[in-house]
Parts: C-alpha cells; sequence; structure tokens
C-alpha cells in the first residue's frame, strides 16, 4: 500500500477506499463498450452499486499505484451477503490470491447511521487508525447530514481483517457463514464516506404539480436516510410536509 513505480505516493487510506468501492460490489462493467470513456459506459447492476463502481473506475489510475483490473485480479472473493433493505449493508469477503496464508478482509458498504455504531476505529490519510470516539462520531454524523441535506445518498465503507485461521469457516455451509458473519460484524474500521447525487428527473416536479392541481395527494416512499429523502422531496416540490417518519433506519414516506 506504498508508492507507485512513478514515485507518486499515494495515501494508504485511498487505496482502501479503492478496494472496498470496487471489490464490495456487485455491479459490472459491459466489456463490450471497453473503448469508450468511463462516463460513456454500460454498467450493469442497481445504481448505488454502479455508481460506486464507476468511482472506483475513475480513481483507477496506475501512475500512482491504483489499477482496478489489477485489484479485481488479485484477490477471491469467498462469500457476500446482498445489499438487502432490512440490513441497508453489503458485505464481502475478499482474500488475495496468491497469499492464502494471510489474513482475509470482510469489507462492508451501506448505511452510515446503520454502520457507525458497528465501528470501533476510523481509517486516516497514512492508513493509521484513531477511536472513534465522541468528537469523531459527532464530527461524522454532522458530515452525512451535510451531505444528506444536499440530496446525497451517503454511503459508508468499511473493513475489518479476518485471521487467516478462520478461513476453514467458508467450507461450512453457507446459512452458518452468513450466521457468523452477522455475529461478528463488530469492531470494523471506516474508511470513509461516498456522497452520490440521484436527482429527480426533470419532468418529476412538473408532474407532482399538475397531480395536485387535479386535487390527487402524492407521496413519496423511500429508504433513504431520512435528510435525504426530505431533500429530494423538497426539490420535486418547494413545499412538503412529513407525514410519517418511523425511524432514519427505515423507509420514510412524505407527501409533496
Amino acid at each position: 500500500m506504498g508508492e507507485a513505480t512513478s514515485g507518486h505516493i499515494t495515501p494508504p487510506a485511498i487505496k482502501y477506499l479503492h478496494m472496498i468501492a470496487s471489490l464490495c460490489n456487485d455491479a459490472k462493467l459491459d466489456e463490450k463498450d471497453a473503448s469508450l470513456p468511463l462516463e460513456q459506459r454500460t454498467i450493469h447492476g442497481n445504481a448505488t452499486d454502479a455508481a460506486v463502481l464507476r468511482f472506483a473506475e475513475s480513481l483507477s489510475l496506475p501512475t500512482i499505484g491504483i489499477d482496478n483490473r489489477k485489484l479485481t485480479a488479485s484477490y477471491d472473493k469467498l462469500f457476500n451477503i446482498p445489499f438487502n433493505s432490512r440490513n441497508k449493508w453489503m458485505l464481502t469477503v475478499i482474500r488475495e490470491k496468491e497469499k492464502p496464508d494471510v489474513d482475509s478482509w470482510v469489507l462492508v458498504k451501506g448505511a452510515p447511521d446503520v454502520l457507525l455504531p458497528m465501528c470501533a476505529n476510523v481509517l486516516q490519510a497514512d492508513g493509521t487508525e484513531s477511536p472513534i470516539d465522541s468528537t469523531n462520531k459527532q464530527r461524522l454524523e454532522d458530515l452525512q447530514e451535510n451531505w444528506s441535506r444536499q440530496g446525497q445518498r451517503v454511503i459508508a465503507l468499511c473493513k475489518k481483517p479476518l485471521p487467516a485461521a478462520k478461513a476453514d469457516l467458508f467450507s461450512l455451509p453457507p446459512n452458518e457463514v452468513e450466521e457468523m458473519m452477522y455475529e461478528n460484524l463488530t469492531d470494523l474500521t471506516l474508511v470513509g464516506f461516498l456522497g452520490i447525487c440521484d436527482p429527480p428527473r426533470p419532468n418529476a416536479k412538473d408532474t407532482v404539480t399538475i397531480l395536485r392541481r387535479a386535487g390527487i395527494r402524492v407521496f413519496m416512499v423511500t429508504g433513504d436516510f431520512a435528510l435525504t429523502g426530505v431533500s429530494i422531496a423538497k426539490q420535486v416540490r418547494t413545499f412538503c410536509s412529513s407525514i410519517c417518519s418511523r425511524s432514519f433506519r427505515r423507509s420514510c414516506c412524505y407527501e409533496c
């Protein structure tokens, strides 16, 4: 995780951020348009995974030691728990192909309000880790709220080493492995946040206006962080009253 061949030094945190974004991801680039610029290439997968993968690909700069193709070819994916609306996170276990006796990594990405309570440390730019004390926690929560108020979907990227001695657990039935992953989803290290802009479609606001003039009540149901949902609703219609906000971890409903 150090110096590239060109002499440029890439902060270790950036390499870990790239690793999680690239490998804890179910989206795939379409190889048929590999010759096109990244922004024009087709990505197969859900919108969030596609956006995170596009970010990972944009970081792929061999001159600073970050090469997406080399990275994906260097690791085996041992286990995977896909994102679902209940957990609000995705988990992937990876191991370096040429170093099977070295510790594996548990990579997790998902909603910050769900994952932050599972994190014990935060990664610094130089690769060192600092405990998440009350000051760090407040700073991270403020950052999430700030980005969410701007209408961004905020994704937390986390990691945790898995001792090589536990590699045998993957010979167990998948449901037992999944249960063990749930039980050990603690003491994560927060590597960073990503903010994804997914604005309403251009005609959404006019559509809502027409429906309201016709006497139709319009509701928006979202699984996003509540502040993100409020921001998007306000972009669709200047007035938006909260009808139901049971929990930041659950779907919220707004009348627009």
